[in-house]
């Protein structure tokens, strides 16, 4: 039984390692190579999946998974958006309140950034 455990927790590990050294790259470095290779295709790409971090979102994909899954799952993940909207909220409100969003933290060289189209900052 445990053994089962863990291979289905294998993906996991394995983007846990492979994302592990973004964690020791300095802030806005990542954001900066990314604004730096602009292209039409990854605005309109950047522009449509930013959206998808919305609220808004999460009830239009409840219900097309009401469709495919059991109501068991799509009762899992509503609650698990729940506490992950919460959780976010509370961490941006009372422990990273102090730190600047990245249209911030660059206000040295904004003007210098690729803004896309559509985007609201």
């Amino acid at each position: 039984m445990k053994l089962v455990a863990i291979k289905k927790m294998y993906p996991f590990y394995v983007l846990v390692v492979l994302l592990f050294p973004f964690l020791m790259i300095g802030k806005g470095t990542v954001l900066l190579f990314l604004n730096s290779q602009h292209t039409p295709l990854l605005d309109f790409f950047f522009a449509t999946i930013t959206n998808l971090g919305d609220g808004a979102f999460i009830p239009i994909l409840l219900f097309i998974l009401f469709f495919f899954y059991k109501f068991k799952y799509v009762y899992q993940f509503a609650i698990a958006a729940l506490l992950q909207i919460m959780f976010v909220l509370l961490m941006k409100k009372f422990f990273f309140d102090d730190y600047f969003r990245p249209y911030f933290y660059f206000q040295e060289i904004r003007n210098t950034l690729n803004f896309v189209p559509g985007v609201k900052i």
